[in-house]
Parts: structure tokens; C-alpha cells; sequence
């Protein structure tokens, strides 16, 4: 069973996550037992008292990131959504994001892969890839 936050990780004004915000909600979700020790392993909370959530696609992980990372709505983005294109997928977001995803998913981009990142698919197709 997993806790989901509807509406994403709570951010602070720079769009970060809100760490002391986020224990917070994962100990009152849990009624007060142990967040502190399951944060640490990522976003997901397993808890047994909560109904579960379809586990994402890969497709639909990578989209979730890139709107947190973009500080977008999950519906903006798409599959074919380009670097380039969505205004705010400068340089500096590109490596965050790139960051973000290699430690959401535990895997290390080439330098020729995270360079040919075009779109939000190519990003997933590196992922399956570096997981593989």
C-alpha cells in the first residue's frame, strides 16, 4: 500500500520540496508512526491501512517529476512535450531534471544520453534503459 499526495509534494516558495511539511502530513497519514524512517526511502509511504494506488507507469513517473521539476500542472505535460518548447525546459530545469529522475529511479545517464534528450519520451526511453 502506498500514501499518494494528490496535487504533488508540498513546495516551499522556491519550489523545493517542504521537507518538514511533507513529515508532517506522511506522520498524520500514518496516525503518528515512524515517517521519519520510510522518507527516507522516497515519496512513496508504504502503509497497510491505506487503500493502494495503481502503481504509474514509468511514462506517467517521468511526467510527474518533470512537473514538480517545472513546477507545472501533470495535465501541461505529455510524452512528446519538447525541450525548447515548454518555456520553462531551459538548460538549468534540464539537469534537474535530470537529477531528480536519476535519483527517483536509482540510475546514472551517459553524458550522450542525458545531451540527446528531446522529449519527455526520450527521457523515459533513457530511464528504461539505464534500468535495464
Amino acid at each position: 500500500h502506498i500514501i499518494c499526495f494528490e496535487g504533488g509534494l508540498p513546495r516551499g516558495p522556491s519550489g523545493k520540496p517542504d521537507l518538514t511539511t511533507l513529515r508532517r502530513q506522511i506522520q498524520e497519514r500514518l496516525g503518528g508512526h515512524g515517517a521519519s524512517a520510510e522518507l527516507s526511502s522516497g515519496s512513496c509511504v508504504p502503509n497497510p491501512n491505506v487503500s493502494p494506488c495503481l502503481e504509474p507507469t514509468l511514462q506517467q513517473q517521468v511526467i510527474a517529476l518533470a512537473a514538480q521539476v517545472f513546477n507545472v500542472a501533470p495535465e501541461e505535460l505529455s510524452e512528446s512535450t519538447q525541450a525548447g518548447v515548454l518555456t520553462v525546459w531551459d538548460s538549468f530545469n534540464h539537469m534537474t531534471l535530470i537529477v531528480e529522475v536519476e535519483r527517483h529511479f536509482g540510475v546514472s545517464l551517459s553524458t550522450p544520453a542525458i545531451v540527446n534528450i528531446k522529449t519527455l519520451a526520450d527521457l523515459a526511453q533513457e530511464v528504461a534503459n539505464a534500468g535495464s
